[in-house]
């Protein structure tokens, strides 16, 4: 516990000279790094869960103090911690958390990411569908096709869970973004891809969002 308050108090300390930069304190890129290592070196003290939350909450802040180059190799750092193959729930959300972090530094990175999980989710949702249809039957499928409004509905919803990240993937490549339907194996889960990416089309946006115009090419 001592551990875990130490490196939550690191980051709140580098998080207060972030703001000194707001109000023009000037403070070294050598300095900064230096902060960056010590946070580092007391959060690499924790468990594995917490270093990988705050190694993705560090490099978020050095980012944002704008030593990139030190918020990727954090990220990096983070991805070791996570398992090659994504299997349990948590292993999906941990990439997703991941790809967020990476999405304006490395966006290639991010969308792979992204789309890796999506193909590994497949499999889930076959397995998930096969269990289901044994256990439910007809109150599951109709016409052949999975009902959204429970049981496919949950499962969609783990995926929608990403709102956020996606919506920053339209921002970085629609058209790749958009393409992340086409993935899915099962047609209604392309239709809901489809309906969420909208949904974030239709938002207020950033000045840098896409356009309409590009929306349609």
């Amino acid at each position: 516990m001592k551990k875990l308050i130490l490196s939550c108090v690191l980051l709140l300390s580098f998080a207060q000279i972030i703001s000194a930069q707001v109000i023009e304190t000037p403070i070294s890129s050598e300095d900064k790094k230096k902060i960056i290592e010590e946070a580092r070196s007391k959060i690499l003290t924790n468990n594995k869960t917490t270093q990988l939350s705050n190694l993705i909450s560090l490099s978020a802040q050095a980012a944002a103090a704008g030593e990139k180059e030190v918020a990727v190799s954090l990220l990096d750092e983070a991805e070791q911690l996570t398992k090659p193959q994504t299997q349990e729930m948590k292993d999906f959300t941990e990439k997703w958390t991941l790809a967020k972090g990476y999405v304006n530094l490395k966006p290639e990175k991010s969308f792979a990411m992204v789309e890796d999980t999506i193909f590994r989710l497949n499999d889930v949702i076959a397995a998930y569908i096969k269990f289901s249809e044994f256990q439910s039957g007809e109150m599951m499928i109709e016409n052949g096709e999975l009902k959204m409004t429970d049981y496919g509905g949950h499962m969609f919803g783990f995926f929608s869970s990403t709102g956020e990240l996606v919506g920053k993937l339209v921002e970085a490549d629609y058209p790749r973004t958009k393409a992340f339907a086409d993935k899915f194996d099962r047609s209604e889960f392309k239709v809901e891809t489809r309906l969420m990416v909208a949904n974030i089309l239709v938002k207020p946006k950033s000045p840098n969002s896409i356009t309409m115009t590009q929306i349609r090419k």
